[in-house]
């Protein structure tokens, strides 16, 4: 009759929902959910590319996306109505791009609140890096997309809260220190990271090489700033482009290498 009872305890039939983990469920096993974050954020930011690319194509009219049953391929991207807050166009390239800086958002915490020892002092710098690195790419596409019209930067624990918009001149001053912090990171993160990148990363899937992929990033964005003369950078600066060039120089690029 005990062992009956026992069997048929409700506390046995208590399951948690795997579908919908908390933050607190995920700091019990940090090392377990690192890598599933670390997933989420190469998943979303593969899975916004194509978007971004045909999105902004259409207004460089480069591409035409004749959608057989949907029209707002064309009204939404080549017509006035992409500058109304409510258009196809006008509400596109934003969403997404939060998404995947909420899942850095959250690998950063996950990271600096795990318990002594889930990580070492490599592993722990390895997947900052990581997250910041993303973090600011993700910015750059908000900023790509938005130029004058700024964007929020700002993210707290509560996604709930909204956070002000800040200028163009601040969304690039945000990426750029992203950047260079996320090079310090990766300096510090040892051979390996403790999750595994897609083969889309062959070649700059350790710490080390990523690097140079944060570096090749924040050449491109110290370009676009000494470009537009933002952030600091008087327009078609000589100073500001040195700095693209010194950035070039710790990325991948290599002037005497193969074409």
């Amino acid at each position: 009759l005990l062992a009956s009872l026992a069997a048929c305890s409700t506390d046995s039939l208590t399951v948690p929902n795997y579908q919908s983990p908390t933050q607190a469920s995920a700091l019990a096993d940090p090392a377990a959910v690192l890598p599933l974050l670390a997933t989420g954020v190469l998943a979303g930011d593969r899975g916004n590319l194509p978007g971004f690319i045909n999105g902004v194509g259409e207004l460089g009219r480069e591409p035409y996306d004749f959608f057989p049953t949907d029209n707002r391929f064309i009204t939404g991207w080549l017509t006035a109505s992409v500058n109304t807050g409510t258009s196809f166009g006008g509400g596109a390239l934003w969403a997404g791009y939060y998404t995947v800086r909420r899942n850095a958002f959250q690998m950063r915490n996950t990271v600096t609140g795990a318990p002594t020892g889930a990580f070492t002092a490599a592993q722990q710098a390895a997947a900052l890096g990581f997250a910041d690195t993303f973090d600011a790419l993700e910015m750059l596409y908000v900023i790509d997309a938005r130029d004058s019209v700024g964007a929020p930067v700002g993210m707290t624990a509560d996604p709930t809260v909204l956070q002000p918009f800040v200028s163009r001149d601040s969304v690039y001053g945000y990426i750029v220190g992203q950047l260079n912090l996320a090079i310090t990171e990766l300096g510090q993160g040892g051979s390996a990271f403790p999750f595994a990148l897609h083969s889309g990363f062959s070649g700059f899937d350790t710490p080390a090489t990523f690097s140079q992929f944060a570096a090749g990033l924040l050449a491109r964005t110290l370009a676009y700033r000494a470009s537009l003369g933002v952030d600091g950078c008087t327009a078609l600066s000589a100073t500001c482009y040195q700095q693209v060039l010194d950035a070039l120089g710790k990325s991948f690029i290599s002037t005497s290498g193969s074409f």
